[in-house]
């Protein structure tokens, strides 16, 4: 009767311990999901996705052979993530210059020039930023 207590304890500790290490299989459909939200230009999101893969360490897993296809590219998903982190930042500072663009397009009813219109992105682009950093 105790042994059977004791291997009863041993299997519930063993199975906690594992159910906290990541596989690479959750690692890519993480990405995966990550990626559908950059599609669907749920660029935020998809940050935060890429930035929860970034997070992933274990001793019990090697990060570096976790390999994503990236259009004709294998490549590690870290490296896979950072590079994906950048361009959704990027789109959504474009999406946001570009919202910037229509509304000073209807508020002005002339056109404006072009120093006004690259003030107004780099203002833009470090609020942005600025919001990102607060988040993390």
């Amino acid at each position: 009767m105790n042994i059977g207590y004791a291997f009863l304890v041993i299997m519930v500790g063993m199975a906690y311990f594992v159910s906290g290490i990541p596989t690479p299989d959750e690692m890519i459909a993480d990405f995966d999901a990550a990626q559908k939200f950059y599609t669907s230009s749920a660029y935020d999101q998809a940050i935060d996705q890429y930035a929860e893969i970034n997070k992933v360490e274990s001793r019990f897993l090697d990060e570096d052979k976790v390999i994503v296809e990236y259009g004709i590219m294998s490549i590690p998903i870290k490296d896979a993530t950072l590079y994906q982190s950048g361009n959704s930042y990027y789109k959504m500072i474009e999406q946001e210059n570009e919202k910037a663009s229509e509304a000073a397009n209807d508020t002005e009813k002339e056109k404006p020039s072009v120093w006004r219109l690259s003030m107004r992105k780099m203002r833009l682009t470090f609020s942005i930023k600025r919001r990102q950093e607060q988040k993390m």
